[in-house]
């Protein structure tokens, strides 16, 4: 019963994946066209930066910046 559980509860999040990966592709190509109508970038400023950061998160050892494409960058 245990395994038919976790079998299950596995299942439920790969239906989950799948129905938000279009989405992010979609997030991702909007992002493209966007950046294709700038051009090439000399500056970032507060409008690009909160269009391209979802959060950052500082702990005592590292931090990392999670992209609203669901790319994460450990520093």
């Amino acid at each position: 019963m245990a395994r038919f559980d976790k079998a299950n509860a596995r299942l439920e999040e790969v239906k989950q994946e799948v129905v938000e990966r279009p989405a992010k592709g979609m997030q991702v190509e909007r992002f493209l066209h966007e950046l294709e109508k700038v051009g090439i970038i000399d500056e970032l400023d507060d409008d690009l930066f909160m269009g391209l950061v979802d959060v950052i998160e500082v702990w005592h050892d590292k931090k990392v910046v999670r992209f609203k494409d669901g790319s994460e960058v450990e520093v």
